[in-house]
């Protein structure tokens, strides 16, 4: 089991970010975590975010975060405004670039039922 796993209780994702020497993000409903896995799609990232911004109002704020992966792995993390649920925070994480493999799991891990669906291993 993994970050990229389907299933799994919030103790065995800790256990396994643990493992890993991470911790675990959980996201509030006014942030959104991107996994960006190469310059193209960091590129997409930073041509996206600009029309997000501008629908937020200019009220939006991001942090880039260097990914445990390394190379041109980077995290961010966008606090809006607004609030919104997971379902609308799996859908702006795709379109702003992030991982698709990570948001289709994030999607089937919400419709499986399982709490806190959105995770990012930051880390330690």
């Amino acid at each position: 089991m993994s970050e990229y796993t389907l299933v799994g209780t919030l103790e065995d994702v800790e256990q396994i970010a643990e493992d890993r020497g991470c911790t675990v993000f959980y996201p509030t409903d006014m942030q959104l975590t991107l996994d960006i896995d190469s310059i193209d799609a960091y590129n997409i990232f930073l041509g996206r975010f600009k029309e997000f911004y501008i629908s937020e109002g200019g009220e939006v704020v991001y942090e880039e975060l260097l990914s445990g992966s390394g190379g041109n792995h980077k995290h961010v993390i966008i606090t809006t405004r607004n609030h919104y649920n997971h379902i609308e925070q799996i859908a702006l994480q795709f379109a702003l670039g992030s991982d698709k493999i990570r948001e289709t799991l994030n999607l089937w891990r919400h419709y499986s039922g399982i709490e806190k669906p959105i995770r990012l291993f930051r880390p330690k």
